[in-house]
C-alpha cells in the first residue's frame, strides 16, 4: 500500500491510520512524502515510529518536490509487491480494502483493480452518496475512452506493476493517474472491479478541489493548465495506443486529431500571434478560437463562483 502525500497535514493522520488498520497480510506500507512544507512528513514519521502492528512500514521523503507525475512514477521503483494499492493522502481506506482488491486481482492478474467509493466532504463527514464508474466504463468503447476526461476514480485503484513496465513511465507533468492507467487497462481488456465502496473519498480537497479564480488573468492561467493537461493526456494515450493496439487506426487517428486541436488551443493561450492569424484561413481553427474565447468568458470570477456553487449543490 502506497500512501502518497504532499502538503496534506490536516488529513494525513487519518489516511495513515487507515493504512495501518488493513487486515491483509503480508503487507508493505510505504509512507511517501513529496517534500511537503506544512509538517505532513513529520506526522508520517511520528506515526511510523509509534506503529507496533504486523505490517512492514517504510518511510520515503523526496529530497525535492517531484510534482504529482514524478511522485507517481517513483511509486513503481519504491514498491516490491505484486500489487500496489494506491492511497492518496487525503482519503481513508476501509480496513478490508487491500484484501478485497487482492482477491479480485489474484486469479486473472489484471493491470488495474478499482472499487466504488463513499463520498465525504472536506470535514470527513460521509455524504451518503456511493460513487461508481463501473457502468459507464462497461458501456464505453475504446474510441470513447480515448477522448474521455473522466474514466474511473483513481483513488480507488490498485495497480499491477506491469501497467508501468509494459508502457513506461507516465510523461507530461500535468497528467493524472486515472486518465492514463484506466485507458491502458481498457486497451488490453485487463481490468477488474470490486462492486462495493472500499474508500472514503474526500471531495473539496486535493485534486478534487474546485478551482475558483479571483480575476480574469487567473482564469486564463487555469484554462492554460487545463489545456496543457489535455495535451499531455492525449500524447500519452497516443503513445500507449501505438504500443498496445497499433492496429486500431481509428483510435490513433481520433487521438491525433484531438491532440492537434488542443495543441493549437494551447498555442493561442500562450499568446502566439501566428496562431491567431491562422484562424482567419481555417474554419476548424476559427471554431477552436471562438470556443476558447467562450471558455475564457466563463472563467471570469462571477461565472466561476456560480459554477462552483452549482457543483457544490449537486454534491
Amino acid at each position: 500500500m502506497f500512501v502518497m502525500a504532499y502538503n496534506q497535514v490536516d488529513f494525513i493522520e487519518a489516511t495513515v491510520r487507515s493504512a495501518f488498520a488493513q487486515t491483509y497480510e503480508p503487507l508493505e506500507i510505504i509512507l511517501s512524502d513529496d517534500n511537503s512544507t506544512d509538517g505532513t512528513y513529520e506526522i508520517m514519521e511520528r506515526l511510523a515510529a509509534e506503529y507496533q502492528g504486523p505490517h512492514q512500514i517504510r518511510l520515503n521523503q523526496n529530497q525535492e518536490n517531484l510534482g504529482f507525475v514524478g511522485h507517481l512514477n517513483s511509486v513503481f521503483d519504491l514498491c516490491h509487491g505484486v500489487l500496489i494499492v494506491y492511497a492518496p493522502g487525503d482519503d481513508i481506506s476501509h480496513s478490508d480494502r487491500a484484501a478485497e482488491l487482492y482477491q479480485a486481482f489474484y486469479q486473472d492478474r489484471p493491470l488495474l483493480v478499482h472499487s466504488d467509493v463513499n463520498n465525504m466532504n472536506q470535514q470527513g463527514n460521509l455524504t451518503g452518496v456511493v460513487s461508481s464508474r463501473q457502468s459507464d466504463l462497461e458501456s464505453m468503447d475504446l474510441k470513447a475512452a480515448a477522448v474521455s476526461s473522466s474514466l474511473g476514480v483513481g483513488a480507488s485503484c490498485a495497480w499491477n506493476p506491469e501497467i508501468r513496465d509494459r508502457f513506461g513511465p507516465v510523461e507530461g507533468k500535468d497528467n493524472f493517474d486515472d486518465l492514463i492507467f484506466f485507458f491502458r487497462a481498457m486497451m488490453l481488456d485487463r481490468m477488474a472491479h470490486v462492486p462495493k465502496p472500499l474508500v472514503n473519498y474526500r471531495l473539496g480537497a486535493g485534486l478534487s478541489r474546485p478551482k475558483v479564480t479571483n480575476n480574469l488573468k487567473e482564469g486564463i492561467a487555469q484554462e492554460r493548465k487545463n489545456c496543457q493537461r489535455a495535451v499531455d493526456t492525449y500524447r500519452q494515450r497516443l503513445k500507449d495506443c501505438h504500443i498496445a493496439r497499433p492496429e486500431r487506426y481509428d483510435v490513433i487517428q481520433l487521438l491525433e486529431k484531438r491532440l492537434a486541436t488542443k495543441e493549437y488551443m494551447l498555442s493561442l493561450l500562450e499568446g502566439s500571434f501566428r496562431s491567431v492569424y491562422q484562424a482567419a484561413f481555417s474554419m476548424q481553427k476559427l471554431k477552436v478560437l471562438l470556443s476558447l474565447l467562450n471558455r475564457i468568458r466563463k472563467a471570469t470570477p462571477d461565472r466561476q463562483k456560480k459554477r462552483v456553487q452549482r457543483a457544490s449543490n449537486t454534491v
